[in-house]
């Protein structure tokens, strides 16, 4: 497994970085550091020709103004929901069941 990483942008003053997991066949996926976000996923089709599969943005700017959640891995409660619940739209909505 190959592992690399470089800067995407930088969001308050910080970098916020891409990193990209490569296996021994060449598929690789690219995840950001701002909440997980999936930027590419390359993997072959049947001739064995590598193309990038996801539906991305090309800077972090757009990621954090544009907000389409193109490659969201995780969703924006995730890991901050007190007691296993939220309030969406006047409803609440419990994230655990019984």
């Amino acid at each position: 497994m190959k592992i690399t990483e470089r800067v995407f942008g930088k969001l308050n003053d910080k970098d916020v970085m891409a990193i990209t997991l490569e296996n021994k066949s060449g598929a690789s996926i690219t995840a950001t550091t701002f909440g997980a976000t999936l930027l590419e996923w390359s993997a072959p089709d049947k001739n064995g020709n590598f193309a990038n599969i996801t539906i991305g943005l090309d800077n972090l700017d757009d990621y954090v103004n544009n907000r389409p959640f193109y490659g969201a891995t995780i969703g924006r409660v995730a890991g901050r929901i007190a007691d296993g619940k939220f309030e969406l739209n006047g409803k609440k909505i419990p994230t655990r069941t019984k």
